[in-house]
């Protein structure tokens, strides 16, 4: 399945990387990214692994501190958010 990750999502990984190596290193900022990212993949292999965010049509997986929300549409998964799950997520899902 074409994995596509939006510029949302982008963002978002460039924050939580920012953060982590701000707070813990680039060693763990870069380990951290490396398990999203193989988590992404996953998705892209088996993309209903992840549990349905209720009213929405869209799907979620955790992955390490952050949660990965994506849609599945025919032959292409795309990544929408890659939220620090520690943040009021559900905000960041229904207020758009």
């Amino acid at each position: 399945m074409n994995i596509e990750i939006s510029q949302k999502a982008r963002n978002d990984l460039q924050s939580i990387y920012d953060y982590l190596h701000e707070s813990f290193g680039a060693r763990i900022a870069e380990e951290k990214l490396q398990e999203i990212k193989k988590d992404i993949n996953l998705l892209g292999e088996m993309p209903f692994f992840g549990k349905a965010v209720a009213g929405t049509g869209l799907r979620m997986l955790v992955s390490g501190m952050a949660i990965i929300i994506y849609d599945v549409m025919d032959k292409v998964l795309e990544i929408l958010h890659i939220i620090d799950g520690r943040s009021d997520y559900a905000k960041t899902l229904f207020l758009q």
